[in-house]
This record gives C-alpha cells, structure tokens and sequence, in this order.
C-alpha cells in the first residue's frame, strides 16, 4: 500500500492515512487501500476490536482528488463513480462491524474525509484542526454518508448550513456541533486516539457491535425495541458477559475478551 499503512496490534487495526502532506487526496488508488483496510480489519474481528483512522503529515484529508477529476477531461463524470462506489463500501463496512472507529482528526479534513469522520463512533481532533464542507464550492451532491450520518450529528439545520453554504468549522465549533467527540491541544492528539483506542479495543466487542447498529437504526419503535432484545440475547451468549457478572459480584477486575 502507498497511500495508507495498516498496523494491527493490541487489538486496534491502525489506518494511517500515509500521504498527509499532499493532503491525502481521494482517488481511485485512495479508496481502493482504504476499503481494502478496513475488510482486512473485519476478516481478522478477534485481532481487531477497535479501528483508529489517523494520518500524518499537516493535513487528515482535502478529500476528492481535483488533479486526478480534472485530468479525466469529458469522461469526469463517469471516472468519479468508480471512487465513489468504494467509498459507499468503506461507510457500510465500517458502519456494519462490531469494532468501534475513532477518526482522529489533525489540520483540514474536506469534503469525503467529513463523511468519514461522521460515520466514526468517536472523532478527536487537535485544536487546529478544520472541517470543511468542499462539495458545494465545486458544484457537487456529497458522499461517504454526509447525507446521512451528519443530519443524525449535529442536526438538520446544522448540516444543510454546513454542505450548501460551503462552511469551515474550527474543532471548537465541530464539537460544539457535535461532530467532535474529544477536542485535544495538537501535541496530544496522537496519543489521546491511541489511548481511547486502547480503552475501546479492552471492551465488550460483541456488546459494542450490537450497541453500534442499535444507534444506527431509523427503525420504528416497536422493532427497535425487538432489536434491543435481540442484541440483549447476542451479547449474553457471549463469554464476556457471564464471565463480568462473576468478576462484578466477587469485586474482581473485569476482563472481557471481545467474545
């Protein structure tokens, strides 16, 4: 891989997004690593019970290649499909997992990288970090689960102020949104992502995966509450859950074991 490394240890797939400096555009090449990634993250569930999406470099993501669309002269439209298919697997992949994702956000994240940071369970971001909507500003719909993930953030209201109006947030006013989950001073944020990342990966995974897809759910409140039971039975069919009832009632430590 050229554009990203995948580390996996201590139970967190690690996507370091490798190309920060050129602002880790989304191309084909791109979003083919990255989906490629995250399916190795879910084929190896038992090793990977917490995904963390970080970067190097100044810069998260500027999103959409502009060079790589330009270049495809009359053929732009249909050239863009192709990025925009595997991105559609990238949100369904990491939205479908039992594992938790952190994004851990530093410098500009445009555009796609926005959608990628709202399908997150957690976003940290440096105090200079930047959300920018960048859709709009090139005459496009969005993608990577904007439309989706961002109303159920920080509102409706918010998110069409945000996508048609082509706004920059500061990470002061994405987490006032609610689009940030942890705002960290610059020096910090490397290490606040790994450690919640730590924390996430010691956890209940079975629990978190069933809780994920709950949150997630636009059912009726009828078969959401069918689907609460449902993941009340998955969980405690698990090891974890009997083995932490035993550790609670003796006042031991809990040690769950992600099944």
């Amino acid at each position: 891989m050229s554009a990203l490394t995948l580390d996996i240890r201590d139970g967190v797939g690690r996507i370091t997004l490798s190309r920060g400096d050129a602002g880790n555009p989304f191309d084909v090449a791109f979003c083919a690593e990255l989906l490629a990634a995250i399916r190795t993250c879910g084929d190896r569930r038992a090793e990977v019970r917490a995904v963390l999406i970080e970067s190097n470099g100044r810069n998260f993501s500027f999103g959409g290649d502009l060079r790589w669309l330009a270049n495809q002269g009359d053929r732009m439209h249909e050239a863009a499909r192709e990025p925009v298919a595997m991105l559609n697997d990238v949100v369904l992949a990491l939205s479908r997992g039992d594992a938790p994702v952190i994004v851990a956000v530093r410098g500009m994240a445009a555009g796609g990288a926005v959608g990628l940071a709202s399908v997150a369970d957690f976003v940290v971001a440096a105090e200079g970090a930047r959300f920018y909507a960048a859709f709009a500003g090139i005459g496009l719909s969005c993608d990577t689960g904007c439309s989706y993930y961002l109303p159920r953030l920080v509102g409706l209201r918010r998110a069409t102020d945000f996508l048609l109006l082509n706004e920059t947030w500061d990470a002061a006013m994405a987490e006032r949104a609610g689009l940030v989950s942890h705002r960290v001073a610059d020096d910090a944020l490397d290490d606040a992502a790994w450690d919640l990342a730590l924390r996430l990966a010691t956890g209940p995974t079975v629990g978190f995966g069933e809780m994920r897809r709950l949150l997630r759910s636009d059912a009726p409140l009828v078969e959401q509450l069918a689907m609460e039971a449902a993941g009340i039975a998955c969980s405690a069919a698990t090891r974890d859950m009997p083995n932490a009832v035993r550790a609670l009632l003796a006042k031991e430590p809990v040690a769950f074991e992600g099944a």
